[in-house]
């Protein structure tokens, strides 16, 4: 999340030359960081999302002054393990006027719904729309992945881990 590291790490990555560029996934680093690099801000309503009863919704931010956006699939272990810490805070970052918004990678399934259901994970949840993915977009690989948002679209800060993000918004876990 510091800026000037990233430009250092690009920097440093560039002089190397081709040096790595057999490495699998060198490209993917490099989309990556340029993508950390140009895209300061996110405008919700250029995606869909599908919600839990399969349709096809537009989102904008609204109500909250910030938006922590969740990216995270079913057969991930550890988003499974820090949506309980999520469902934790719920109340308190609610009342600190912070929403969460739940972005899963899955396909619609009844499994994905029940999920959401069966733990009583209430905050909005939505799967990305095929056509546009947000995930891909903002060169998202690796799961959990957290950003926080304010509520003009700015990108304050992109975390893996739920505990992280809390720090930064002044929580204690």
């Amino acid at each position: 999340n510091n800026e000037n590291n990233i430009y250092a790490l690009k920097q440093s990555l560039s002089n190397q030359g081709n040096k790595f560029s057999w490495f699998q996934l060198f490209d993917d680093v490099i989309g990556r960081i340029d993508n950390i690099l140009n895209t300061k801000y996110l405008k919700l309503s250029d995606f869909k999302f599908i919600d839990k009863q399969k349709k096809v919704k537009s989102l904008s931010f609204k109500k909250a002054d910030y938006y922590v956006l969740d990216f995270w699939f079913l057969g991930c272990l550890p988003c499974r393990k820090e949506h309980k810490i999520i469902a934790k805070n719920y109340d308190k970052l609610l009342k600190s006027k912070v929403e969460i918004i739940g972005v899963s990678i899955d396909e619609y399934s009844k499994e994905w719904k029940d999920y959401l259901l069966k733990n009583h994970y209430y905050w909005t949840n939505y799967l990305q729309e095929p056509k546009n993915k947000i995930a891909e977009t903002l060169s998202i690989k690796s799961f959990p992945f957290y950003l926080i948002i304010n509520e003009k679209g700015e990108i304050l800060g992109r975390y893996n881990s739920i505990i992280e993000v809390l720090k930064k918004l002044n929580f204690e876990e």
